[in-house]
């Protein structure tokens, strides 16, 4: 690669890094020995386990470690060095925007052994004081949406009231957050701010919302934000896209409502009137996979939909999505 094309890139990069904000997780800690000394020079491992993507660090003089800008996934953690027994530490997920601490007690062993960890306490975050819910993928797909915006379930969050009453649900910004003004919260997916302002309505449309099938999971923020989130006043709702893995999957899904399934109303009742004829159907598929190489995944979504009220039809064309995580 020639210098301009470094610099090229570097351009480009500079600018959509300075623009997005933090949606990954990290995990720190203190590796000690059984007399609670430090450990310097110990060598930590943290490993996604469906890309077997791995990164590794060396203990400081004060034992600590730390890794930043993990996407949210399952990981193994495993600790090593020379005069101890090894540590590992089994698959733990972790969410969007999650600090976890995993400190390590390794035991002095003049026979090489391995300490594995299989089940542990739910991890604790002591370094950040932000307050939110995560709402996690399979809530999404489980819990009845009657429109599939995954923006609906945002008044799982404690302290969230939706303004609107719309019967497809949630589909926008006008909520009210722990007694903040409505329509002054930021969405972002994958780190970037999707939200647009509505004249006269502060800032309330959404340019794009992904599929529910899409969304691996998203965190709603409703206090103490960090000097990253700047546009808001409201909440913050950190939306992540799933990615593929180095094992091939899909699923294809259909939603269907039709009037057959309705009650009527009482008041359609007592005036003689027929259930209104509906129609809605949700269909699409999703898949995953490796791409060109083991840390390198790939991930799409076609969702299309199409409903009719009485002879009203609308057929929405099916959009795709391709992602490339680092």
């Amino acid at each position: 690669m020639s210098l301009q094309q470094k610099i090229l890139i570097a351009l480009i990069a500079v600018p959509a890094l300075a623009l997005a904000q933090s949606f990954t997780a990290s995990v720190r800690g203190v590796v000690t020995d059984a007399s609670h000394s430090a450990i310097p020079g110990a060598k930590v491992t943290v490993t996604d386990v469906d890309r077997n993507a791995s990164q590794k660090v060396t203990t400081d003089t004060a034992g600590r470690y730390v890794f930043t800008a993990l996407p949210p996934g399952n990981y193994s953690l495993g600790v090593e060095s020379a005069g101890f027994s090894k540590y590992s530490r089994a698959a733990f997920p972790l969410q969007v925007q999650q600090q976890a601490t995993i400190d390590v007690e390794l035991s002095v062993d003049a026979i090489a052994t391995t300490v594995s960890v299989e089940a542990a306490a739910t991890l604790l975050n002591t370094t950040s004081a932000t307050l939110g819910q995560v709402v996690e993928n399979k809530y999404i797909l489980s819990l009845p949406l009657a429109g599939r915006a995954p923006l609906s379930l945002v008044a799982l969050t404690p302290g969230l009231t939706p303004s609107n009453l719309n019967p497809g649900g949630q589909s926008n910004t006008n909520f009210t957050a722990n007694g903040n003004r409505n329509s002054s919260a930021d969405v972002l997916v994958d780190g970037m701010s999707v939200a647009n302002v509505e004249q006269n309505s502060g800032i309330t449309n959404l340019e794009y919302q992904p599929s529910v099938n899409a969304v691996q999971e998203f965190k709603v923020q409703t206090n103490y934000f960090s000097s990253e989130f700047g546009n808001t006043g409201g909440a913050i709702v950190n939306v992540i896209t799933r990615s593929g893995t180095n094992q091939f999957h899909g699923n294809g899904y259909e939603f269907y409502r039709n009037a057959a399934l309705n009650a009527n109303s009482w008041f359609s009742n007592r005036a003689g009137r027929s259930i209104p004829d509906f129609k809605r159907n949700v269909y699409g598929g999703t898949s995953g996979a490796r791409c060109c190489y083991q840390r390198s995944t790939m991930g799409t979504t076609k969702p299309s939909s199409s409903s009719t009220t009485k002879a009203t039809a609308r057929i929405a064309p099916p959009p795709g999505r391709f992602q490339f995580p680092h």
